[in-house]
Formats: structure tokens, C-alpha cells, sequence
């Protein structure tokens, strides 16, 4: 808005601010078309942000028709540690 004030004519003052309005009216659309496609994904209810994080960390948790759960706690530190080295290639 601060360059339409700015603007040395009326024309180029009319052009500036349909220009904003334009922009304010294409974000408005986007905005709207997330929220539908974040209730998209909860089915349809209104459910808290943790709820809708999940849905969507389960949608991404498929590869090539693997599932690959969610981590619910960090792993363990065994989990890491190798056993037997002898036992690693066999």
C-alpha cells in the first residue's frame, strides 16, 4: 500500500491497489484451500493440531506399500550396540 501513496499518478495509484487486492484475495483462497484440506485429512471433524500432526505423519510413514511407524519414544540405546561382531555377516 505504501507504494500506491507513493505513486506519481492517479493511474499508476488505481493499478497498485487492484494489484494488492488481487494478491490480499489469491492468499485469502489459498488459506481457505488448506484448512478444507486439513480437515480433508481428519475426515471431516474438527480435531486438535496434535491429532491432524498425526494424520499426516501416518499418511508420510507409507513407502512403496511399506509402513513405517511412528516413533512414540526415543529408542533405546541397546538397540544401537552390536552384539557378537562374529555374528554381523553370517
Amino acid at each position: 500500500m505504501k507504494a500506491a501513496q507513493n505513486a506519481r499518478s492517479a493511474a499508476e495509484r488505481i493499478r497498485l491497489r487492484q494489484k494488492f487486492n488481487e494478491s490480499i484475495t489469491y492468499a485469502e483462497s489459498i488459506k481457505s484451500r488448506l484448512l478444507k484440506q486439513e480437515t480433508d485429512i481428519c475426515g471431516g471433524t474438527h480435531q486438535s493440531p496434535s491429532q491432524l500432526e498425526d494424520a499426516i505423519l501416518q499418511k508420510g510413514s507409507q513407502l512403496h506399500g511399506n509402513y513405517f511407524p511412528i516413533w512414540t519414544s526415543d529408542p533405546k540405546r541397546a538397540d544401537f550396540l552390536i552384539g557378537d561382531p562374529s555374528e554381523l555377516f553370517w
